[in-house]
């Protein structure tokens, strides 16, 4: 057993883990944006999708809506190297597929989906059962991020089939956030340590509260345990619930994550 793998931290796998098993009477829409480019929405919204296929043995959608100018996930001690960048990249590069595997042609099964195989219908999918849509391409958005538009387009027709749909937005701004929680059941607001870029993430993840939409941060952090110490003094106190993910405990920060995204998802009430 590691150090680090303490009674305490086993306990908080074991809810984790029954969280992200738990029924989900209709389906799910948890959607991942950063402060920036860059900070690492791309990784926790492929991590947060495989966790979810893995845990469910069920279809997950994990959309890519960053944008082809989003860089992916960069490294973060979350685990592994950053995805590559450009269009293909992004969350679908950090959940295993390949660049060339990640564009799906339009679909008419798709855009009038009666069954889960036509929602999947073309969609690459990965080892782990994570089906993928690459947005930016299927909208042909070019630099820009698709917008909530796009998304009700090309994903809409097919959500209701799934469990779980996640969405990386990339990076966003405040005038972004009414949308973004309009077509949201629960938000992930990524960031950097530092008091200015977590400030930046409780101000958006407050307006998404304030849509009516649950929200939560976390803090991607590459250092170590005097970083982790710092970004936690930051955390406190604040209004929405904070993962901070440094090193070694990033995995079981990750299933919280995921976890936490998927109970907020379920407590939105009133929201299609």
């Amino acid at each position: 057993m590691s150090w680090w793998l303490t009674p305490a931290l086993v306990d908080r796998l074991v809810a984790a883990d029954a969280q992200l098993r738990a029924a989900v009477p209709l389906s799910r829409r948890v959607a991942f944006v950063e402060t920036f480019p860059g900070v690492g929405s791309a990784r926790l919204a492929a991590a947060a999708a495989t966790r979810y296929a893995v845990r469910r043995h069920a279809p997950i959608l994990l959309v890519d809506a960053a944008g082809a100018s989003q860089p992916a996930a960069a490294a973060s001690g979350v685990g592994g190297p950053p995805a590559a960048s450009g269009r293909g990249g992004g969350a679908l590069a950090a959940a295993g597929l390949a660049p060339a595997a990640a564009a799906a042609a339009p679909s008419q099964r798709r855009s009038h989906a009666q069954t889960l195989a036509d929602a999947l219908d073309g969609l690459p999918t990965t080892e782990r059962g994570v089906a993928c849509l690459d947005l930016a391409a299927l909208a042909q958005t070019g630099s820009a991020p698709p917008s909530t538009a796009d998304w009700e387009a090309h994903v809409g027709t097919v959500a209701r089939f799934l469990d779980i749909v996640v969405t990386d937005l990339g990076a966003r701004r405040v005038a972004d956030v009414p949308a973004v929680a309009s077509a949201s059941h629960a938000i992930c607001v990524v960031t950097a340590p530092g008091r200015g870029a977590v400030e930046a993430a409780v101000h958006l993840a407050r307006q998404a509260i304030e849509e009516h939409c649950p929200a939560f941060v976390a803090v991607v952090s590459p250092g170590g345990p005097v970083a982790r110490a710092a970004a936690r003094r930051l955390a406190r106190g604040l209004s929405a619930p904070t993962h901070v993910l440094v090193g070694a405990r990033a995995a079981v920060e990750l299933d919280e994550v995921a976890a936490t995204g998927l109970r907020l998802a379920l407590s939105r009430r009133g929201h299609p």
